[in-house]
């Protein structure tokens, strides 16, 4: 039982002195650590933009019904975004407002888009 002890002692003073050998053990563990708080934080900082309200101007939209029912899809707070907003008209400085983040999104079709 003596000889136990003093093999245990020993091993365990190898393995305490030896820097690789902790370094092997830690390492692993701090660095999936500082992996995962850096997915958190990127996960994180990605879900505050779910808030914003979109404006959206579509000119030319054609009369079809296929583009109405895309348009309901977006607006439809159960499907698409929670916020959006259509404009009827269009803006005479859509650009400054485009610059500005006041409209997200300005779509223009030409008026023969489905001829």
């Amino acid at each position: 039982m003596k000889n136990l002890w003093t093999v245990i002692k020993k091993e365990l003073k190898r393995f305490f002195t030896d820097k690789r050998m902790l370094a092997a053990l830690i390492l692993p563990g701090v660095i999936v650590y500082i992996l995962y708080s850096i997915m958190g934080n990127v996960m994180q900082s990605t879900m505050e933009g779910k808030d914003h309200e979109y404006v959206i101007r579509v000119e030319n939209r054609p009369n079809d019904p296929r583009f109405l029912a895309i348009e309901t899809l977006i607006a439809d707070p159960e499907v698409g975004f929670k916020k959006v907003t259509f404009l009827d008209e269009t803006p005479e400085d859509f650009e400054a407002m485009i610059a500005e983040k006041k409209l997200d999104l300005y779509v223009v079709y030409n008026t023969d888009f489905l001829a």
